[in-house]
């Protein structure tokens, strides 16, 4: 009985820790998507301070598997400290916003350390869950107040960059398979793909296809009944499409392969699409490139390539290939502890994030979906440091 009632007390100290989380969180998304001064939104990050501190005080994570963790991202932290210096040496990036921005990551991963660190429970399940209830009500603000704000076609709600607001779709994408209940997974869903298709924001449509493949439920764990309704179901379309192309003459392949291209993937945008440069991120591509090869080991100076918009090239023009090798690591560890307790959904977020940051300008940042991958990943280095399942 005294065991029952100490878990269940712990369990509402976990709920009330994942709800101040997911307030924070929610916090410096409303704040960054309403341009608020930098000052405001640097203070709805620091409020992740209130629930770290109600996470040590009632012991609800364990203190070794917190330093483990944390030890790993040194991995990654040092090399990056390193290349921050250079800024100070003689780089052109102001030494400030550097020392602020490294500094924001350096607590990112102390909390995403200790968060992960919590005991029997997936905590970000639950931060997910409540940040899909907080914040689902902006997007639909955001919804109805700013369909006048289309460029060229594109939507830039506020103003904001519309990869950006891609970005932010994936996020709440994302907390919608932290739902068990179908109609509200489905709905938060729906919001997220609705900005990512309507911002055009190609990166964050295809980082959501891992994340459905291998959080959704619908393919992992993969059993026989799963495996005949897939085959069923592949069958069925194949003689509904057949079907459908033979009656009507009707070049449905054609059609559908051309709406993916061009509505969806916009191959055929003169600005944006094939033989367009890519906006000119192929130029920017190699200039880092070549900041990497001019000084490989601890790169060019730790914010200095802004527009870059990949992640992984990003950090060795940045910072050099001690810091990618530390990421690839901590991607790698990560994956291994979810896939030790076959936990497909951490699979499928990091998978996600990876191809994210293939087409977004930083690595670790601190808006909404970076904070809350970061609790994602670093749980997944814990479950690499545990001996069972129980702690699932």
């Amino acid at each position: 009985m005294q065991k029952h009632t100490e878990d269940y007390a712990q369990s509402r100290y976990v709920n009330i820790v994942a709800f101040l989380i997911a307030v924070s969180l929610a916090l410096r998304f409303i704040t960054a998507a309403t341009s608020c001064a930098n000052v405001i939104q640097e203070i709805s990050f620091l409020t992740l301070a209130l629930p770290a501190f109600i996470f040590i005080i009632y012991k609800l994570g364990d203190i070794r598997l917190f330093l483990k963790s944390l030890l790993v991202t040194f991995i990654y932290l040092i090399p990056a400290t390193i290349s921050f210096l250079f800024v100070f040496i003689g780089g052109n990036a102001d030494p400030i916003f550097a020392a602020l921005a490294l500094g924001n990551i350096f607590v990112m991963f102390v909390l995403a350390s200790l968060f992960a660190s919590c005991h029997s429970c997936d905590l970000w399940l639950r931060v997910m869950r409540n940040l899909s209830l907080i914040s689902c009500p902006f997007f639909l603000y955001i919804i109805l107040t700013q369909q006048h704000a289309y460029v060229w076609g594109r939507w830039e709600p506020v103003g904001g960059h519309p990869n950006w607001w891609g970005m932010m779709g994936l996020g709440l994408a994302w907390c919608s398979f932290a739902w068990k209940n179908t109609l509200l997974r489905y709905f938060f869903m729906g919001v997220g793909l609705y900005f990512m298709y309507f911002t055009q924001s190609r990166g964050s449509m295809v980082a959501f296809f891992p994340a459905f493949v291998f959080c959704g439920g619908y393919f992992f764990p993969f059993t026989r009944r799963k495996a005949v309704i897939l085959l069923v179901a592949t069958l069925l379309g194949i003689i509904a499409f057949l079907g459908i192309s033979y009656a009507t003459s009707y070049d449905l392949l054609g059609k559908l392969f051309d709406f993916f291209a061009n509505d969806v993937m916009k191959l055929n945008d003169p600005n944006r699409g094939i033989g367009s440069g890519m906006t000119g991120r192929m130029a920017a591509y190699s200039v880092a490139w070549k900041a990497f090869l001019d000084s490989p080991f601890f790169g060019a100076g730790y914010s200095e390539f802004g527009f870059v918009h990949n992640g992984f090239l990003l950090i060795l023009a940045e910072s050099g290939i001690f810091s990618f090798l530390g990421v690839l690591v901590l991607f790698a560890l990560s994956m291994a502890g979810y896939m030790k307790m076959r936990h497909w959904q951490g699979v499928g977020f990091v998978l996600s994030y990876m191809v994210l940051i293939l087409t977004f300008p930083r690595t670790f940042n601190i808006n909404m979906v970076s904070l809350v991958f970061m609790m994602i990943l670093m749980r997944g280095v814990v479950l690499k440091f545990v001996s069972n399942r129980t702690t699932m």
